[in-house]
């Protein structure tokens, strides 16, 4: 469920800060806020066969909570998301992904396009990501869950944690990330043969 997170207040917040950085980032479980202006596209299902989010920042930045930092230059964090096969979330979860942009005369961006947020945007998602994708040009220091790293010039740097007792497929590239596919099989046996309906089911 939605819940309000005072736009009007971060989107005057981010009018005084963006002469010192032009996004910055706010993340915190499943919640992304971004206050200045940012590029996104996003892919989900029923269309896709994952949950993908790519984010680009140009020009001073920082970003706050579940990872700390500055960073000058262009910098781009994709993260992808998988179905749970066992629950059929595919179904069940098209419509727990979120993105908003509250204080923009068009409040919902398109899927599957490049969208351009000038205040804020917000993103509430289900479920967790388990692959992300960072990817910096210029200069960063960060330090963090997703990252503890001093960069000048380029680095590209992926996070993979797929849960425990799980069988984890992910198909990624990073020119075409929208086109990513990962699929989580849960409550996989510790010990002992795979049953034969979840092997096929696998390998199919």
């Amino acid at each position: 469920m939605m819940q309000s997170r005072n736009p009007l207040m971060l989107g005057c917040l981010g009018l005084l800060i963006a002469p010192f950085f032009s996004a910055c980032a706010f993340r915190s479980g499943n919640t992304e806020q971004y206050i200045g202006p940012v590029l996104f596209r996003y892919a989900m299902p029923p269309n896709n066969n994952a949950y993908v989010s790519q984010i680009v920042r140009l020009g001073p930045s920082a970003e706050a909570g579940i990872s700390w930092g500055v960073a000058m230059g262009m910098s781009e964090r994709i993260t992808v998301a998988p179905v749970i096969a066992a629950t059929r979330q595919k179904e069940q979860t098209a419509n727990s992904s979120h993105w908003l942009m509250p204080l923009s005369f068009s409040q919902t961006p398109a899927a599957g396009e490049w969208n351009f947020s000038l205040l804020y945007l917000c993103v509430e998602r289900e479920p967790g990501s388990f692959f992300l994708s960072r990817t910096i040009t210029g200069v960063e220091i960060v330090f963090g869950e997703e990252a503890n790293a001093l960069t000048v010039g380029f680095a590209h740097r992926t996070l993979f944690t797929p849960p425990d007792n799980a069988i984890s497929s992910l198909h990624f590239e990073n020119a075409r990330p929208l086109e990513s596919q990962a699929t989580v099989w849960l409550d996989v046996p510790e010990h002992g043969n795979l049953p034969d309906s979840l092997l096929k089911e696998i390998t199919k």
